[in-house]
């Protein structure tokens, strides 16, 4: 039987489903939920990434791995409208990679971005692996009690809402893996030419997308702290994974309308000789990191006009919550429905 992460998860959450008085919610969403007293909760969270999984020494600089490795575990604390506060780090170093700078450049990249997020390293571990880079983070965050939005309140009729754009990502990892690169901020095919200038910035918005996500850690706050959201999840598997994911914890189905997606924004990527379906990057890209969430539809006009006052531009409409428990279906610009399986990122 071959492994399957979302699976081997339901596995796990069955056998633990210890609670006490103290944790508000374990096992399910982005990140754990513990009272903290003082009018606040913890927001708890880890994310492990492994060379050859989440990230290419071939195209990752050791800067790159650090700010991503980070931006993964601040995307959760965002999913849940937390501001985070303190990290741990742990590292498995292989052999080759404890000589020269590579080390230091990598702390350097974690340091940026903790930095930037006022995040704090309070601990960790190292250790020595055979041939190949691990690194995990655990993060604490933190909100005021009981508003951390969830996965599990998303109610039929509730129009769903992206912030910033899918897969872009993806198509990223895409052109790493067919050959391109990076070089003094420009985009080199696999025979080694540059590019011009228009369809060049769409491939490293692509490039930088998967090499540096963004965590919205303001945007997160701003959407708890509206009251108008009813639920949140982070895009890290991918859209279909992804809402999937609220209609299972919220015991509900979902509706994408394909009509609100840009595909021609990939048009250079196929002119750049890749083979795909646009289509497929959007629903099923991973490690965008963005921001999805439900809200009712009475406060749609609400929502919007608060976006776009706190200087929130890129968001879309993009589906709607139905009572059809854990159907996932997809509205082509037809007007054509069908259903779709979730067929976003996992660990191999």
């Amino acid at each position: 039987m071959s492994f399957k992460e979302f699976d081997f998860i339901r596995d796990i959450r069955t056998k633990f489903r210890d609670t006490d008085s103290e944790l508000t919610l374990g096992i399910g969403d982005d990140t754990a939920i513990l009272k903290a007293g003082l009018g606040q909760d913890f927001l708890v969270t880890t994310d492990l990434m492994t060379e050859d999984i989440h990230f290419s020494l071939e195209y990752f600089e050791p800067e790159d791995i650090g700010r991503r490795i980070l931006a993964a575990n601040l995307s959760d604390i965002a999913s849940m409208g937390g501001k985070p506060r303190y990290f741990t780090i742990s590292i498995a170093v292989p052999p080759h990679l404890k000589k020269g700078d590579f080390l230091s450049r990598l702390t350097d990249g974690i340091h940026e971005s903790a930095d930037i997020y006022n995040v704090k390293l309070i601990g960790g571990d190292t250790c020595s692996s055979k041939d190949k880079l691990f690194i995990d983070i655990m993060m604490i965050g933190s909100c005021p009690s009981e508003t951390a939005l969830r996965r599990s309140d998303a109610k039929p009729g509730d129009i769903v809402y992206i912030l910033g754009k899918l897969g872009r990502a993806e198509g990223g990892l895409r052109l790493f893996q067919a050959g391109w690169r990076l070089s003094d901020g420009r985009a080199i095919s696999p025979d080694g030419k540059m590019q011009g200038t228009i369809r060049e910035l769409t491939l490293l918005k692509c490039m930088y997308s998967h090499l540096n996500p963004q965590s919205m850690i303001q945007e997160g706050m701003i959407l708890r702290e509206s009251g108008l959201v009813n639920a949140m999840i982070d895009t890290s598997d991918g859209l279909s994974s992804d809402i999937y994911h609220i209609c299972e914890e919220s015991g509900v189905g979902a509706i994408i309308n394909s009509s609100a997606f840009d595909t021609g924004f990939f048009k250079p990527l196929l002119d750049s000789g890749l083979d795909f379906d646009p289509r497929d990057l959007i629903l099923n890209g991973g490690e965008d990191f963005l921001l999805l969430f439900t809200v009712p539809a009475e406060n749609k006009n609400k929502i919007e006009d608060l976006l776009l006052s706190k200087g929130i531009h890129d968001f879309s409409r993009i589906g709607i919550i139905t009572d059809e428990k854990m159907k996932l279906k997809i509205e082509q610009n037809n007007g054509k429905i069908s259903e779709i399986k979730p067929s976003g990122w996992e660990h191999k």
